[in-house]
């Protein structure tokens, strides 16, 4: 005898080929608002949701029968765990599974100013390369300073691939890593000033978060970039 497919409710939409294969096995309701959730609310035991979206408590209060929480995602700061921890609600993320990508994206930003990737990209395009219009030059990795606020396995995975530039790193992170052999910076004001290349890897709304960027705007001003 078949079990009973599960309900499902989804505040992160999914790509519609991951959902398609286990249709039998699995109800799903898109989120829209907790009343038109509606008699289905009982029946609900998993919620697919996000970083952004999280799970507030007045959603999970109205979920009585909840048994778990999958976020696509690391972030969990918008999640209830107050709540979940009461009602032994099990909440998972995807830590580790994307921030060799995200680390990618640093680098690939990183080099896209020192080499003014964009701008040469419009240099090109708008058919200034003739050898009567020069384009000015870009700066190097090499060498540069890279602070990390945040050493965590993004940032972990920035430092690597920042030292594969042959760039110098250091870091500021609420705890010292002890077995880090990058130079440890004790607040933000010192890594900022240090740093050729400052690198936030912390959720944007947090206290912390909100520093870093007044940090920023300190250290370079408005648009972020250091004039090297």
């Amino acid at each position: 005898m078949n079990a009973e497919p599960i309900d499902i409710l989804i505040l992160a939409p999914q790509f519609a080929h991951a959902q398609a294969p286990r249709t039998h096995e699995y109800i799903l309701h898109d989120y829209e608002s907790i009343e038109a959730i509606g008699a289905a609310a009982h029946r609900i035991r998993g919620l697919i949701t996000d970083g952004a979206r999280g799970a507030p408590r007045e959603l999970l209060e109205a979920l009585p029968n909840l048994e778990i929480i999958s976020v696509c995602g690391v972030g969990y700061d918008r999640i209830d765990l107050e709540t979940c921890r009461r009602r032994q609600i099990n909440v998972t993320t995807a830590r580790g599974v994307l921030s060799a990508d995200v680390a990618d994206m640093a680098l690939a930003l990183t080099l896209g100013v020192l080499r003014r990737v964009v701008a040469a990209d419009r240099f090109v395009r708008a058919g200034d390369w003739r050898p009567t219009h020069h384009f000015p030059l870009s700066t190097s990795l090499k060498g540069k300073r890279m602070g990390i606020v945040g050493m965590g396995d993004i940032g972990i995975e920035i430092a690597r691939r920042a030292q594969a530039f042959r760039m110098e790193v250091g870091y500021h992170n609420r705890r010292i890593k002890e077995d880090s052999p990058f130079s440890y910076h004790p607040d933000l004001i010192s890594i900022a000033r240090w740093s050729d290349v400052l690198v936030l890897c912390l959720p944007g709304e947090t206290r912390h978060g909100t520093w870093s960027i007044r940090t920023c705007w300190m250290r370079w001003g408005l648009t972020g970039f250091s004039s090297m």
